[in-house]
């Protein structure tokens, strides 16, 4: 049986198989904001359940990315900041580390051989950098450029370059802008119709195929069959369920006048994860819960005030 959320007046209910407790993970605004305190609830609700929480490699990219961030009024201290958040995914979270939704996507239709590592980290050498990340005592000595003395000047080391990621964050930031603009020619209201399906067909090709391979690889320039499979994916499992939260947010946001933000639709990519239907995503987004879906899918997305509430009842069968 999969983990299911059961929405009821007296609020949410996590129901899972006793012998069989499910993975939980998480966006990475939750990781940004939970605390000692949340962390010592998570591990005892670990305890009481045998919950297994994973990060994902969508996490370390966009933790990584603001290592090298500029102090602020609102962040004087960056990089002791997200490097905290590294520490608490090291402190909580299983060794396995899932992988991005592109992976999960791309293995599904069968097309892992296109994906480029200067775009999708290996699950191994991002275990690797959290280790770092972790161990480091200065941004410097992270990413290689403090002073060396005799004894180290000659000795080989392993380093991080958040800049590469703060470059794919940004090509992906301005990317999924370019995209949404397209929306501003649509006349209100918008259904789903051929255009709106051409639309998300183009957002899922750069996203899902394109960019994963470095820009190498055209979907029509692969063969019939593994176009037919990218597609077949998108219709099916998370592939599906991708798709019907991403168009009910469009939808929802562009009929109701209000500003469609970018990174809400990059945030739906991590809907993908839940290919495992043992598996429960906490959220701090608002935007997973703007729209009603008409789907058969079970409810697996919960808020993390709900999770942190829902998870003291235990309903396990």
């Amino acid at each position: 049986m999969s983990v299911r959320i059961i929405q009821s007046n007296g609020g949410s209910t996590i129901n899972w198989t006793k012998n069989d407790p499910p993975t939980i993970f998480f966006d990475t605004n939750v990781w940004r904001s939970i605390n000692d305190t949340d962390i010592e609830t998570l591990k005892r609700l670990q305890g009481n359940y045998g919950f297994r929480y994973k990060y994902s490699v969508t996490n370390f990219i966009e933790l990584a990315s603001h290592l090298e961030d500029q102090p602020s009024k609102s962040c004087r201290k960056p990089f002791q900041m997200f490097q905290s958040c590294f520490h608490r995914m090291r402190k909580l979270c299983d060794r396995e580390i899932l992988p991005s939704p592109e992976m999960v996507f791309l293995a599904n239709a069968g097309l892992s051989h296109y994906i480029d590592d200067v775009w999708i980290p290996d699950l191994q050498q991002t275990f690797l950098a959290v280790e770092l990340i972790t161990n480091a005592n200065s941004l410097t000595e992270l990413i290689g450029e403090e002073e060396k003395n005799a004894e180290t000047a000659n000795a080989p080391r392993y380093v991080v370059k958040p800049s590469h990621y703060r470059n794919l964050r940004d090509i992906d930031g301005n990317s999924m802008r370019v995209i949404m603009d397209e929306l501003r020619e649509f006349n209100r209201p918008i259904f789903v119709d051929n255009r709106m399906v051409v639309w998300f067909q183009n957002l899922a090709h750069f996203f899902l195929f394109f960019r994963p391979t470095n820009g190498r690889k055209l979907l029509e320039n692969t063969t019939r069959e593994e176009y037919d499979r990218f597609y077949m994916a998108l219709m099916e499992g998370s592939g599906q369920l991708f798709q019907t939260h991403c168009m009910s947010l469009v939808l929802k946001t562009v009929n109701d006048r209000r500003k469609v933000y970018p990174n809400d639709l990059y945030d739906m990519l991590q809907l993908i994860l839940l290919e495992n239907d043992n598996a429960l995503f906490v959220t701090s987004e608002k935007n997973f819960f703007l729209y009603e879906i008409d789907s058969d899918q079970p409810k697996r997305v919960i808020s993390w005030t709900k999770f942190i509430s829902a998870a003291y009842k235990e309903s396990s069968e």
